[in-house]
Order: C-alpha cells, then structure tokens, then sequence
C-alpha cells in the first residue's frame, strides 16, 4: 500500500484500563496516566486483521520491553538468522530498530529521510485504525471502561476481543473474494538465538535500503 515491499505488519501498544487490583500488585500496573492497566501488544496487516496479541504485561512496561520479550521477536529473530531477511514490521520510534522491525529515523534531517517517515506513518496509521476499530466494538477496552478481573482473567478477556475482530474482518473480506489459510506453521523458540545480539547495524542497512527504493 506504501510502495515498501516485504511488509508483514504494523505493531504497537495499548493500554486496557483494569480496577481493583491487588493492593500487593497494583504498582506494577500504574501506567504512564497513572491508571492501572495492561499493556497489550498487538501487530495487524493492511486490512486490519490483527495477527498477533500479547496481553500478559503491566501497564508500567514500556512497549518496546513487550515487545523484545515476545515470541514473535523471537521467531523474526531466527528467521533473520536464517537468512529469511526480506519481511519486517513497521513500529513507531518507540522501538528499537533491528532488521526485522523497521522504525523511522529520529533525527531525519535531510529531506528523504523525513519523506522516509512521513511514508512509514501513512503505512502505520492501519494499527491506530485497528485499535481504534476494537476499543469502540468492545467498549469493555475503552479508557473510559475499566476491566473489574484479575490480569490473567483481563488478558483474555483481550484476546476473546480480538479473536472476535478477526472473525468479523475475516467475514467482509471473504464476501470480497479474499482466502485466508495459516502461512507458518512451526515452532518458536524458547529464546532468541543470541541474546547478546544488538542487530542495530543490519536495522540501519535495510532501512537506508527501503528508504533508496520510495525516495528520489
């Protein structure tokens, strides 16, 4: 849709509010407004189909630390390592850049590296409009609500929600001739395959490359 070829998705943060904690627990859940909730990591593709949900982290985690501790990190972290290095997802700059997750320049300076970026947040806004999309069909997720159960009981509240979302996109893209069918089907890893591996050169790599195929 951007003109970037080998895009998998977008990934992002959300915060689902939560209300009556554990008095022993609820510090770990005060979030950046100072409200209780969880921070939930969902990654979707152009169509809004959320194709991956993580709802096990407290509000006071910041979206990257959800992020590297994910298994999906980690599956795209071995699918670098062997040599399957032509899908990435967009994440804002929130995220650390590595070759698998593209973020934008933070300084963008020169002229094509703010182009660069205006073209990944068009790209990007499809995570804003899926969130948004799922917090007004399931108003229970809205800020304004708040989810009276115990995280674990919350967090799958959250992917019951986003099971249903997907349900209902997959629905309307049928009827318009789409087919969906499950393109992986192996094993993640425990942990990555080098935790010590910073990966931020090979990130710079491939996106000085993106960024020399959609800027003149």
């Amino acid at each position: 849709m951007c003109g970037i070829d080998g895009i998998i998705g977008c990934v992002d943060g959300t915060h689902v509010t939560l209300s009556g904690l554990p008095k022993n627990v609820e510090h770990a859940y005060v979030d950046r407004e100072h409200q209780h909730s969880l921070n939930v990591m969902l990654v979707c593709d152009s169509d809004l189909f959320i194709m991956n949900v993580n709802a096990n982290f407290p509000g006071s985690c910041h979206d990257s630390y959800v992020w590297e501790q994910s298994d999906l990190c980690y599956f795209l972290e071995r699918k670098f390592s062997g040599s399957h290095n032509n899908s990435f997802l967009l994440g804002d700059s929130g995220y650390g850049l590595k070759p698998w997750l593209i973020t934008p320049f933070r300084n963008e300076s020169p002229a094509r590296e703010r182009r660069f970026n205006y073209i990944l947040s068009q790209a990007r806004s499809v995570i804003e409009r899926t969130n948004g999309r799922l917090k007004n069909l399931f108003r229970c997720l809205n800020s304004e609500r708040k989810l009276r159960y115990r995280p674990e009981i919350a967090g799958q509240i959250v992917v019951a929600c986003c099971v249903i979302h997907n349900i209902l996109i997959s629905s309307q893209m049928i009827a318009r001739g789409h087919h969906f069918f499950d393109e992986y089907a192996e094993e993640i890893p425990d942990r990555p395959i080098n935790p010590q591996a910073n990966h931020f050169d090979d990130g710079e790599v491939v996106r000085q490359r993106l960024m020399d195929l959609v800027v003149n």
